[in-house]
């Protein structure tokens, strides 16, 4: 079971919880079991999502909402992602218009933050992802920040990817081939010295990587 569940819910506050050892996810955000409503209009801010190693265990996860701001959280040592937002169980409306803001990630199995399943708007500033794809875990290696199976206007600006088991940033279409980030006029910036510095991207086979210089 998950630590909480918020089932369509219009209006909400989460704040300074701690969210640990459940067998899921910690705290998992939804829509109503039709489909036809999501949960919206809400705020997340300094909370912990920690230590969920169970098959499906992630710290915190949007499948389905609207409006959402996490801020000042952390996500460490979690089975899968960190913070994900996605659309399980794939029916109804997307999420969108989600911003994730000086969050932390730490230690996962999988991304630090991951977006997919054709999620759009979604918006990470000033954030860290710190050594995630950990071995531990036993899954195959994974970005700090990684979009896949769709993602729609995404922004990535003045995060910082470090030691991770595949690259910082990745990107991959639904075919499982790599793209590199839609970042339009926006910078991504990495910081791994303490030092801002612009990110070249480049493409090697199917894995994305990010050279700072």
């Amino acid at each position: 079971l998950s630590g909480m569940e918020l089932a369509a819910v219009d209006g909400f506050l989460v704040e300074d919880c701690v969210f640990e050892d459940n067998g899921f996810y910690g705290l998992n955000v939804i829509g109503s079991h039709d489909g036809s409503l999501s949960s919206a209009n809400g705020l997340i801010r300094r909370c912990s999502f920690n230590n969920h190693v169970g098959p499906e265990g992630h710290g915190f996860a949007i499948n389905q909402g609207d409006d959402i701001v996490v801020e000042d959280c952390t996500a460490t040592h979690n089975r899968v992602h960190g913070f994900d937002v996605s659309d399980w169980p794939k029916k109804g409306i997307l999420s969108s218009n989600i911003r994730f803001s000086g969050n932390r990630a730490y230690d996962n199995g999988k991304a630090g933050f991951a977006v997919n399943s054709d999620s759009s708007g979604v918006l990470f500033v000033r954030n860290l992802a710190w050594k995630n794809g950990a071995r531990w875990a036993s899954n195959k290696m994974a970005a700090g920040f990684w979009c896949y199976e769709g993602c729609r206007n995404c922004s990535w600006i003045n995060n910082t990817s470090v030691g991770n088991s595949l690259a910082g940033f990745n990107v991959d279409d639904r075919a499982g081939g790599t793209q590199l980030p839609r970042l339009g006029n926006r910078d991504v910036v990495l910081t791994p010295a303490g030092v801002p510095c612009r990110c070249r991207w480049r493409t090697t086979g199917r894995t994305g990587k990010d050279d700072c210089r």
